[in-house]
């Protein structure tokens, strides 16, 4: 009954916008999903694209990433460019725990289910302008200790867009729905239940630390960490 109250208050956002211009700001997975099953502890790439006419710039984007389950982690995030991650004109609110405290005054939108985190996102772009389509990439932490079954939302919920600098309406689309699965098979780092190229990666990037990489627990991720995960990839 939580979960249906929670996915009724988002819905109170999806009605608002403008018959005049319509736009959606969704969020899926990086293959189009919206749905994703994942392990306790695991993580999540998810992807926000913006759904509007193919005539329409926008050099400017602003709006909030809304989880119900306020024990999530955001980890990283990545703006499509011209938009420059971390630039000068980037105003977005990374690298910190949830839930973030936002000021009240910058709330903007609908009425927030109870126990819910958010992330607001913020960057404005002066000499050159972003098409429709993907606006930006980051991934989350999902809590180490939850139940298997456990399903919570994710939604991109506008503040503002802009282009050229006139504010046009934007409202919410698809909502990401997150579940719980099972534990994840030996091998699989970025808890998409198959062991391949992205754990590769994540080994390498803590090649000589005690990350979770360290396939053999024996507090240094190295060769011998490589190779079990490589015999994981082979079966």
């Amino acid at each position: 009954m939580k979960f249906r109250a929670t996915l009724s208050l988002f819905a109170c956002g999806l009605a608002m916008g403008s018959s005049a211009f319509a736009a959606d700001l969704d969020i899926t997975t990086v293959n189009g999903s919206t749905a994703v099953l994942v392990p306790a502890g695991g993580t999540v790439r998810a992807r926000v694209s913006l759904d509007a006419p193919s005539g329409t710039l926008f050099n400017a984007a602003l709006f909030r990433i809304v989880f119900t389950e306020e024990r999530c982690t955001l980890l990283n995030y990545t703006w499509r460019p011209p938009f420059v991650t971390g630039g000068a004109n980037d105003y977005s609110i990374d690298g910190a725990a949830l839930p973030l405290q936002v000021m009240d005054d910058t709330l903007e939108g609908p009425a927030y289910p109870l126990e819910t985190a958010d992330v607001e996102f913020g960057i404005f772009d002066f000499t050159q302008y972003a098409q429709p389509g993907l606006v930006m990439s980051l991934d989350f932490a999902v809590p180490l200790k939850m139940p298997v079954g456990t399903i919570f939302v994710v939604a991109a919920l506008p503040d503002d867009f802009s282009a050229g600098f006139v504010s046009l309406p934007v409202t919410a689309g698809s909502a990401l729905i997150v579940q719980i699965g099972p534990p994840a098979p030996f091998g699989d780092l970025d808890g998409d239940y198959s062991v391949g190229a992205g754990d590769l990666s994540i080994l390498l990037s803590q090649w000589g630390t005690d990350g979770s990489g360290d396939l053999n627990d024996d507090g240094d991720v190295s060769a011998a960490d490589l190779s079990l995960l490589l015999f994981a990839w082979n079966e």
